[in-house]
């Protein structure tokens, strides 16, 4: 519905409705996704205050975004709510292109007839601050990391969660990348599930076991 091919635009109260398993509602990407030039980035768009509903992809970012931040964002029945992944030319050739990094996620809900949550599977120091989810069905947030499928410029690292709540979540948190850091974490009991490197996942049962 939202095509954002430019930079420093503020959004204020955002309201949009598509169609379950068929729309995306705000795409940031670049102006001409053929083109390898890494230079062509989108910076310092603004989004604060809005409701998305009914997608397949609520948000979606395509290598090259900078700086844009999305403040205080509900979604209602969306497949997944965020995406921040690298344009299919630079995965079909392995084109050099610059990556989705440095944009502020805060405030976001995602409730009960939402899907998926955060899909990062290309981006480095993002940072997502008081994040809400509940009932959930899919991955709450899944990172992945790509230079095991591709090569070491499709990167994800040194990202950032804060004040993250999950209550009645079917899957928490799949994490494949060492340096995610993950700050005040808060689950409900009814299951903790956590993937990540062997010494997080004790850590984070103890945390479980000690909430039940």
């Amino acid at each position: 519905l939202l095509r954002i091919k430019a930079s420093n635009i503020k959004f204020r109260n955002i309201y949009l409705r598509g169609v379950i398993d068929k729309t995306t509602l705000i795409e940031l990407s670049k102006i001409n996704k053929n083109d390898n030039n890494e230079y062509d980035n989108i910076l310092f768009n603004n989004f604060m205050n809005g409701k998305l509903m009914y997608s397949k992809y609520a948000i979606t970012m395509e290598g090259s975004c900078y700086y844009n931040s999305f403040d205080n964002i509900t979604f209602v029945n969306c497949g997944r709510i965020l995406w921040l992944k690298p344009t299919k030319i630079a995965l079909d050739t392995g084109a050099k292109e610059s990556n989705v990094n440095r944009n502020y996620f805060t405030n976001f809900t995602a409730n009960t007839g939402n899907k998926q949550g955060i899909y990062l599977e290309y981006g480095d120091t993002n940072k997502f601050i008081n994040i809400s989810f509940e009932g959930l069905s899919d991955w709450c947030i899944y990172i992945k990391d790509y230079t095991k499928e591709h090569n070491d410029w499709f990167y994800t690292e040194a990202n950032s969660f804060t004040n993250v709540t999950f209550e009645g979540c079917n899957k928490e948190i799949h994490n494949e990348v060492s340096d995610t850091q993950f700050n005040n974490i808060n689950y409900s009991v009814k299951s903790c599930e956590f993937e990540k490197t062997r010494s997080e996942e004790r850590r984070v049962g103890k945390e479980c076991r000690s909430r039940w």
